[in-house]
C-alpha cells in the first residue's frame, strides 16, 4: 500500500482510543458515543461523500469528528 494511502492522522490514531473509553470520549467530543452514533446517522446522508480518480474522500463519521473537535 502506497504511503499516501495510510491513515495516520488525529482521528485514526485517537477516535478508536476514545470509544473504549466512554468518559473520555465525553470529555473529547463533550457528547456521548450514543450520542455520537445518533447524530452520524440523522447527518450521514448529507455530508457523505464518493471517492474520486483524483483523491479519496473524507468519510462522514470523521467529518463530525472533526467538526465537533
Amino acid at each position: 500500500m502506497p504511503f499516501f494511502f495510510l491513515k495516520l492522522g488525529h482521528f485514526y490514531t485517537k477516535h478508536p482510543e476514545l470509544q473504549k473509553y466512554p468518559e473520555k470520549f465525553f470529555n473529547y467530543y463533550r457528547m456521548s458515543k450514543m450520542s455520537f452514533e445518533e447524530l452520524l446517522v440523522k447527518i450521514s446522508p448529507t455530508i457523505t461523500r464518493q471517492d474520486t480518480n483524483m483523491r479519496t474522500c473524507i468519510y462522514s463519521n470523521e467529518m463530525l469528528a472533526i467538526t465537533l473537535r
